[in-house]
């Protein structure tokens, strides 16, 4: 009777996923901890549950032991010793006065979050590679959290009546830690887990990958609340209805409306309705959660539904140093490393019409963030109608590149293409500049493609190029007096310069001093 009486109440826990004390006192972790994770090696070890108020709780790991008490709402956190990576699986356990809950298989080593919208998301089984890789992807040292939330793949349909109740922040991602293998990886983003199996291959240390993407998700969502509303620049973005709201693009409203806005019900506060896309609501429902538990860094893929709107495209570059900074301070790691993809190529005219100047903002950005950040470039892996490219083994082992330098010391990887710098005038023929530009080239042995120069009537005409080391000049017929330099200037562009490592340039767009 007793036995049946916990698992109800057990079950009830799990179904409610609510970080509450328990009517009956049970010592809980929250949902974030489960069998098989990774806590991060070499940080102190946060752990964090609920009890019943005022109950006493033992945390025990690997050998080290700590006490607290939980709070008058029954909730509790524990602070271990930093430990350092440990292959071997061990018992984490959180004993109160009456009972105690273990979790199995814990491991040492670097924890990554991963976020953005769909091509984050995207799914290793549906990527280029998984006919090959997918049956290789056996690692009990990689562990995947991957979440699924409502609306998940459901475009321009209203959520059924089920999803109500995991429209609350506490309910809305849910998800459990696996060991990596052919079936567990086959759901997980694409992106993480090329990613993670690079680091594996290349250090051997333990990864977990903790994914919260979101697709169609703008990068508000992303951003607590409190970070909107205390910045004077956004704090419009957290007044009235956001489905309503004129500094929330037109495309996201849209969207989430055709899911939520005719559900009787639905969660909702001063804001409006509860959806993924809604201004703070993805970090509160899902990072925000975790923050201030120590991880290794953040892989983020996202803008494409920022760069619909002109004035959403001016305004991202200011939007993206604020979710850094939020996210480094929620976490107390003011050097958290933090890397991201620029946009890739794709031409569904006129949606993606933004789209160079959206990654020209990217490229900008690199040199004015803090702290360990490095920028991705995926516009040659991109597809001309599509705006999910296949090919995510590339932009994961790119991420891993920055990764391994920064955080693994390995200093002898390149870890980006050409990145314009500067153009000097020098007559008709214009010289430009570049950052990690040793060895530059077209790639395949073809010409270089997609430079243009303008004059002083800004109309920009097709250029010739050749490589001088690091720097490329630059000439078009008919522009005698150059006031402009651009490259891969096209939502779709087929730019082919990439330096001695074959990773390719950034689109850019430089005056000419």
């Amino acid at each position: 009777m007793i036995a049946g009486m916990r698992m109800i109440q057990a079950t009830l826990w799990a179904v409610s996923a609510l970080a509450a004390p328990s009517l009956f006192g049970e010592v809980r972790f929250d949902r974030y901890y489960g069998d098989h994770m990774v806590v991060q090696r070499d940080a102190p070890l946060v752990v964090r549950g609920t009890a019943g108020s005022g109950e006493a709780i033992t945390l025990t790991f690997a050998g080290a032991t700590a006490a607290t008490t939980a709070d008058g709402k029954g909730r509790w956190e524990v602070v271990l010793a930093p430990q350092s990576a440990n292959f071997k699986g061990a018992s984490l356990s959180a004993k109160g006065s009456s009972d105690e809950v273990s979790l199995r298989d814990v491991l040492v080593g670097d924890v990554w979050i991963t976020a953005g919208q769909s091509n984050m998301e995207f799914a290793l089984w549906k990527e280029e590679h998984a006919k090959t890789e997918l049956p290789l992807a056996a690692d009990a040292g990689l562990r995947l959290l991957t979440h699924d939330f409502p609306g998940q793949s459901a475009v321009r349909k209203t959520l059924p009546a089920t999803a109500i109740a995991r429209l609350a922040p506490e309910r809305f991602y849910d998800g459990t830690w696996a060991v990596a293998s052919p079936q567990t990886a086959r759901n997980a983003s694409a992106i993480a887990y090329y990613f993670a199996n690079k680091l594996r291959t290349k250090t051997g240390i333990p990864i977990g990958i903790v994914g919260y993407a979101i697709g169609g998700a703008p990068i508000e969502t992303f951003i607590s609340r409190a970070a909107l509303t205390g910045d004077p620049r956004f704090a419009a973005k957290t007044r009235g209805d956001w489905l309503n709201n004129s500094a929330i693009d037109g495309w996201v409203k849209m969207r989430a409306a055709e899911q939520v806005a005719e559900l009787e019900g639905a969660p909702r506060d001063s804001l409006g309705i509860n959806h993924g896309f809604k201004p703070g609501f993805a970090f509160e429902a899902g990072p925000g959660r975790i923050a201030g538990i120590p991880v290794k860094g953040v892989l983020w893929y996202q803008g494409e539904s920022n760069a619909i709107e002109k004035e959403r495209v001016e305004e991202y570059p200011e939007l993206f140093r604020l979710l850094v900074d939020d996210w480094r301070k929620n976490w107390r790691q003011p050097a958290m490393p933090f890397y991201y993809a620029q946009l890739s190529s794709c031409d569904e005219s006129p949606i993606r019409k933004f789209w160079p100047e959206f990654r020209d903002d990217q490229r900008r950005t690199l040199a004015v963030i803090g702290g360990p950040v490095g920028m991705v470039v995926t516009s040659d892996v991109g597809a001309e109608k599509n705006v999910h490219p296949r090919d995510k083994k590339t932009v994961g082992e790119r991420f891993a590149r920055w990764a391994l330098r920064d955080c693994y010391g390995r200093k002898d990887i390149v870890v980006t293409g050409p990145l314009a710098e500067a153009a000097a005038g020098r007559g008709t023929a214009p010289v430009v500049s570049f950052v990690s530009g040793q060895g530059m080239r077209a790639r395949a042995g073809t010409e270089i493609t997609d430079f243009e120069l303008a004059g002083p009537d800004g109309r920009f005409i097709p250029a010739e190029v050749h490589v001088e080391g690091e720097t490329v000049v630059v000439t078009a017929k008919g522009v005698s007096s150059p006031r402009q330099v651009r490259y891969g200037w096209k939502p779709y562009t087929t730019a082919n310069l990439v330096n001695g490592e074959g990773l390719p340039a950034s689109t850019f767009l430089l005056q000419i001093r």
